[in-house]
């Protein structure tokens, strides 16, 4: 069976290398005191069953997804928002698309993570009962936070093509609207402080386990893996750092979110970052 690929795998350095620039004008108004933000999205799903043999054994497939989709955003242009959503959630070569309805549509029509050689066939529905259980692939698009400055989307993959468990991957992040970028590890901090920052994180999460840094490895973290801050993002003025599993623990202990406070990193972050959390 041919390996699943799941976009969000491996993307921090491949996709959307977004670089910052002006992306002026916020669009926001004030009545009576009272300050007003329009921002407008549109929720994209949509779901397509197959039917397929799989060594000799009938199995069911179900593609989904649903996207909180962007339209608007006060009056800033978010093209590479949007940009962003469709790498990281499809591939970066669906950008050129251009259409997220087509993409969407090209997406639950893609039966070949389940194999080349295998034949799908489109059905209305999956059967019911313990021995229907179906494969699945599952990609969503949501929207975390969102204020004049930010948006912070999490986007997340999750399949199961027969085995012990499903397997799933997310990419948080968070984007500069005024700058239009995506902020990533190499943009949020100061150019040769990483050790300090991983450092940092490392107690973080030490803290979060109720253990001390140097057992963290009794703790069930792969230290040796814990060589990267992972993928930060900005959520409720806290900067959190996202692992999936595998990253730098078994399976068994899931996603891990690190949560920093902006005052551990201040010495270290970028001034349009410490802009951001009015540091």
């Amino acid at each position: 069976m041919k390996k699943i690929y799941l976009p969000l795998v491996g993307c921090v350095a491949a996709l959307m290398a977004v670089s910052c620039g002006s992306n002026s004008g916020s669009g926001s108004s004030s009545t009576g005191g009272v300050r007003n933000f329009d921002v407008n999205l549109t929720v994209k799903s949509a779901e397509k069953f197959y039917q397929t043999d799989v060594y000799g054994d009938t199995v069911y497939i179900d593609v989904s997804t649903s996207i909180q989709w962007p339209e608007r955003i006060g009056d800033f242009d978010i093209a590479s928002l949007q940009d962003t959503i469709v790498s990281y959630s499809f591939g970066k070569d669906k950008v050129a698309e251009r259409n997220i309805d087509k993409i969407i549509s090209g997406y639950i029509a893609d039966t070949s993570f389940i194999g080349d050689d295998s034949e799908c066939n489109a059905i209305d529905s999956i059967p019911g009962g313990d021995d229907a259980a179906p494969y699945f692939y599952d990609v969503t698009a949501t929207l975390v936070e969102v204020n004049e400055q930010m948006v912070t989307y999490q986007i997340s993959a999750f399949a199961y093509t027969g085995g012990a468990h499903p397997y799933g991957a997310s990419h948080p992040f968070t984007y500069d609207l005024s700058r239009g970028c995506v902020l990533t590890a190499e943009n949020m901090f100061r150019a040769g402080s990483e050790k300090e920052v991983l450092s940092i994180v490392q107690s973080g999460l030490a803290r979060q386990l109720g253990v001390n840094p140097s057992q963290l490895e009794s703790a069930g973290i792969f230290v040796s893996q814990f060589t990267s801050p992972g993928q930060p993002y900005i959520n409720n003025d806290v900067i959190v750092f996202h692992f999936n599993p595998y990253d730098i623990a078994p399976y068994s202990m899931g996603n891990i979110d690190v949560a920093v406070y902006p005052y551990e990193l201040n010495e270290y972050l970028a001034p349009e970052v410490k802009a951001l959390l009015n540091e």
